[in-house]
């Protein structure tokens, strides 16, 4: 891990806090996906294999029928790769972040592509919405405060 032994539990129970002292406002939404994306950007190679190998996502964690995943040996951590990818490389935009009629964002399509060799090895797509956002954002604050890393 390229963070000190506590970095990853202190980070994530500061994060925590400032999601619980603000759930309540108006920008639910922006206070959310703002703590997800810096959460999901710490979280490198070796944590993933070392929290979430051995855990089952929720079941809203879904992805696209056709998904392709990049291969690793355990899905749960392809998920959680994709997941970062698509925030850390920039591949979500105004697109993937979809409002109702009033304006209001009601889900993100968070996505992961590339290719090698002129050949497909990755096309993951898993849309959350703004309740599944939450309860992923919370799910991954346990996870990494519960293993004390």
């Amino acid at each position: 891990m390229m963070y000190d032994d506590k970095f990853l539990t202190d980070y994530a129970t500061r994060i925590k806090k400032i999601y619980d002292d603000n759930i309540n406002s108006d920008n639910n939404f922006t206070l959310t996906f703002g703590l997800f994306c810096g959460l999901i950007s710490v979280i490198d190679k070796e944590v993933r294999k070392e929290i979430f190998s051995k855990i089952e996502l929720p079941k809203y964690i879904n992805p696209t029928k056709n998904s392709i995943l990049q291969d690793e040996k355990i899905k749960t951590v392809a998920i959680m790769r994709h997941f970062r990818n698509s925030l850390c490389h920039f591949k979500v935009d105004r697109q993937q972040i979809i409002s109702d009629n009033q304006g209001n964002i009601i889900k993100i399509v968070f996505k992961d592509k590339y290719f090698k060799e002129n050949k497909k090895i990755c096309n993951f797509s898993c849309e959350l919405n703004i309740e599944e956002l939450n309860n992923f954002f919370n799910f991954i604050l346990e996870k990494i405060i519960v293993s004390g890393k």
